[in-house]
């Protein structure tokens, strides 16, 4: 008897039965790989696929986005501990995403804690973009590349809450974590960023010893720093010995990848924007999480900042104290504290450029 050439060959036979059985019983094979991590990721899917919960109230932890371990066939959330390991530089070339990375950042850290917990003063010396989180109550003050004044007097309020927390944790083992734990009356986190180092330090060349000193010195006093960099020359060797998680993103010259995170072994971040390396038990390539579908995001941050601000009645982080040209009802406006109604913002001493409020309350 002749047989057909279409009919099924004895393994083809048994391939399919042996499919057919597995989908019955649901019965899933394990793949040999997973499939590459997508160009483009979104936070809040992200915190949903790993079920993230946020970290205790004044610990630092935020959520960037997520790494790729295809040697032991997983793929992780990646958080950046700043509490637990301090200072942060992220590398990058123009374009690759440096910018993404810390709006990812701040709104994330935003997700997870009030202004109480956590306060931000922001020097944009590249796009300018993250004025976006200007009206944050989180947010001290976004300081741009020509507002002199306010880069002066950030450093120095900042060296003047250094001292006075060394004082106030001297009690309390010291540092910032045993302090908090302690005591009862809270002290927020301090987080400065530092969008493009090389045009900051350029452009304030008086400034930099100001800023070894504070990023040495303030982790311990739950002051942080992290800057942003085009290349490894952007931040001096001296300097850097204060940063402890460096992250490189996409980067012009392939030499600077094992300069910035050690020994790569080949591994390169793939050409997408946001994607990067970053060291933690060994080197991950990662991808940097959106933090909206929108092509642009400034208007979506500006407006959760907005509305952020619209529902926050507790204490807004300090502005950075200047003296300004033209004291007005916009000006005094970002003074107003909702819990004290009754004590409004007048005018600015000129000697110490702190706000001044009159007691309307008080007989």
């Amino acid at each position: 008897k002749a047989f057909s050439r279409d009919a099924k060959k004895q393994v083809d036979a048994i391939t399919d039965y042996l499919s057919k059985i597995a989908k019955e019983e649901k019965i899933e094979i394990r793949p040999l790989w997973l499939d590459p991590i997508p160009a483009k990721i979104y936070l809040k899917e992200l915190k949903e696929k790993y079920k993230y919960t946020p970290s205790e109230s004044f610990y630092l932890n935020p959520v960037i986005g997520e790494y790729d371990d295809p040697a032991r066939q997983r793929q992780c959330l990646l958080q950046i501990p700043i509490s637990q390991e301090g200072n942060v530089v992220v590398y990058g070339a123009a374009g690759s995403g440096k910018t993404t990375f810390i709006n990812a950042l701040i709104y994330s850290i935003m997700e997870d804690h009030t202004p109480e917990e956590v306060n931000f003063y922001i020097f944009d010396f590249a796009s300018e973009t993250l004025r976006a989180s200007a009206k944050a109550p989180h947010v001290g003050d976004v300081v741009l590349s020509y507002e002199g004044e306010k880069v002066t007097n950030s450093l120095k309020m900042l060296y003047e809450e250094l001292e006075r927390r060394k004082k106030l944790f001297a009690d309390y083992g010291g540092d910032y974590r045993s302090y908090i734990m302690a005591n009862e009356n809270k002290l927020p986190n301090i987080l400065i960023i530092i969008n493009n180092f090389a045009a900051f330090t350029e452009t304030y060349p008086d400034k930099e010893d100001a800023i070894a000193f504070l990023s040495r010195e303030g982790t311990k006093y739950g002051i942080y720093f992290v800057l942003t960099a085009v290349g490894t020359n952007a931040v001096r060797f001296r300097l850097l010995q204060n940063f402890k998680q460096l992250i490189a993103m996409q980067m012009n010259d392939e030499s600077e990848y094992s300069t910035i995170v050690g020994k790569t072994d080949g591994l390169l971040p793939s050409k997408f924007k946001g994607r990067g390396l970053v060291k933690l038990d060994a080197i991950y390539e990662f991808q940097t999480a959106h933090i909206t579908k929108e092509p642009v995001p400034f208007k979506f941050i500006q407006n959760y900042c907005i509305e952020y601000q619209a529902k926050w009645n507790g204490t807004s982080a300090r502005k950075i104290p200047i003296l300004p040209e033209k004291v007005d009802i916009d000006f005094l406006g970002d003074y107003v504290n909702n819990n004290k109604a009754l004590s409004l913002p007048i005018g600015v001493e000129k000697n110490t450029l702190q706000v001044h409020y009159y007691p309307f309350g008080s007989s």
